[in-house]
């Protein structure tokens, strides 16, 4: 297993972006944008349907994270692992808090709502959770690792 460098921790770790989650069965990808949580080599993500059921059939996936100002790509990295499914409810819980809390900001009083409305079936959420094997790290030219866009370097580059 590889460990995600320091500066691609730093990266996906920060603001809330979107995660591109590649699940495959039978030769035929499925790929889905999720919020996610970057926690200690890992990436964590709550979801059901046809990517949880991927997922246990083939646990190998891959994730792409990329941030992008006014369509042009700052900075890319794509993850490869291995997808565990974490089943506990406990567990459930406080991870899809704590992914929830990275994107919406709940309080206490929203999450008491929000978990009475949940049911219990197992067609429900459950987490994915990606121990992380392969890490590949882009930045477009003309960016600087702080994201900051130099135009006439990243088009000067070009034939």
């Amino acid at each position: 297993m590889e460990t995600v460098p320091a500066d691609v921790e730093k990266l996906i770790q920060g603001r809330p972006l979107i995660a591109n989650l590649s699940t495959s069965v039978d030769d035929r990808p499925h790929v889905v944008p999720l919020w996610y949580r970057y926690f200690d080599g890992k990436i964590q993500f709550t979801t059901s349907g046809k990517k949880l059921k991927n997922a246990r059939q083939n646990p190998q996936v891959a994730v792409a994270i990329e941030r992008s100002v006014d369509g042009i790509p700052l900075w890319m990295v794509l993850l490869r692992g291995r997808a565990r499914i974490l089943d506990d409810e406990e567990e459930i819980k406080t991870v899809t808090r704590k992914i929830y809390s990275k994107y919406m900001g709940a309080d206490d009083d929203e999450w008491a709502d929000f978990y009475q409305q949940k049911a219990t079936s197992p067609d429900d959420d459950r987490i994915i959770e990606v121990d992380v094997s392969s890490v590949v790290k882009h930045h477009s030219p003309g960016v600087d690792p702080d994201g900051f866009i130099d135009r006439q370097m990243m088009f000067d580059h070009r034939d």
